[in-house]
């Protein structure tokens, strides 16, 4: 099953997020969005850490996630990449809102 993970930058450095995001990539493939993320975060470290054995891919967007982009997702996922889309945007233009384009299971928002 897909989960489609909404980090926001507070949820890289808490310990209860990082155990959610760990103990569900355990049962799901994951596509993970995080949300002003800025080059002084340490969002692959962080991830790295949390999802030891998983390839990560990070795709950077502005707006909304367009076709290519959609192409690249749907790659990384068949290929069993976690796609980790940084966005420059509010977080509150990320997920769930307009990302129906995406077959997710479950929707998560960390920290909750």
């Amino acid at each position: 099953m897909l989960a489609l993970v909404q980090l926001s930058g507070a949820a890289l450095t808490d310990p209860e997020s990082l155990t959610a995001l760990a103990e569900l990539a355990a049962d799901h493939q994951l596509v993970l969005v995080c949300g002003w993320c800025g080059p002084r975060m340490p969002v692959m470290r962080r991830l790295r850490d949390t999802l030891p054995g998983r390839r990560l891919v990070a795709v950077l967007v502005t707006g909304d996630v367009v076709a290519q982009e959609r192409r690249l997702v749907e790659e990384l996922l068949a290929e069993q990449t976690v796609p980790l889309i940084l966005t420059v945007d509010d977080p509150a233009f990320a997920p769930p809102a307009n990302w129906s384009w995406l077959p997710a299971g479950r929707v998560l928002t960390l920290p909750r």
